[in-house]
């Protein structure tokens, strides 16, 4: 028995000449105004339509409490009758639970989210001096403080949150 080995390659005798096959499907050309359209309106059309619906989220930004529906929420007794008023100042900005608080955010937002938190108490926390400005971000007062990390600031807001 003889075993016969497949060839690599189809070899035609040289009095063949190969024959292309004409498929069923035609190939319609686009034009390159309807190519560009395409390829710079859709991808557009898509974000403006996410952002619409909020779909598109970015990251790093605290909701602002009247999306929540709580305009109370963050508010510090500032007027007479230590009534708070909602909407002043950067009171807008809540954080929901102390798992939220991000690096970026500054001190005024914490102060503004929980209001059994003092200036005094934050700043004592990262050992910064009682002058620092609240507008400074808890990420510079980490990076200028004592150790202290925002980690450690979350677990501390839950317990001041619960007691």
């Amino acid at each position: 028995m003889t075993a016969t080995r497949t060839p690599d390659t189809l070899r035609l005798p040289a009095s063949r000449h190969p024959v292309p096959t004409h498929t069923r499907l035609r190939t319609r050309q686009v034009s390159a105004l309807a190519y560009i359209t395409i390829l710079l309106i859709l991808p557009v059309a898509v974000i403006l339509g996410a952002k619409t619906t909020g779909w598109w989220v970015t990251t790093g930004h605290t909701v602002p409490t009247t999306a929540l529906g709580a305009d109370t929420i963050g508010t510090r007794p500032t007027g007479p009758g230590g009534q708070g008023e909602p909407g002043q100042g950067t009171a807008g900005a809540a954080v929901i639970s102390p798992h939220d608080v991000k690096g970026s955010m500054t001190a005024q937002q914490i102060l503004d989210a929980f209001p059994k938190v003092t200036a005094t108490d934050l700043f004592k926390q990262f050992g910064a001096p009682a002058n620092t400005p609240t507008s400074t971000q808890l990420k510079t007062l980490a990076q200028n403080g004592n150790g202290y990390e925002v980690d450690k600031l979350r677990e501390w807001l839950e317990t001041r949150q619960g007691g």
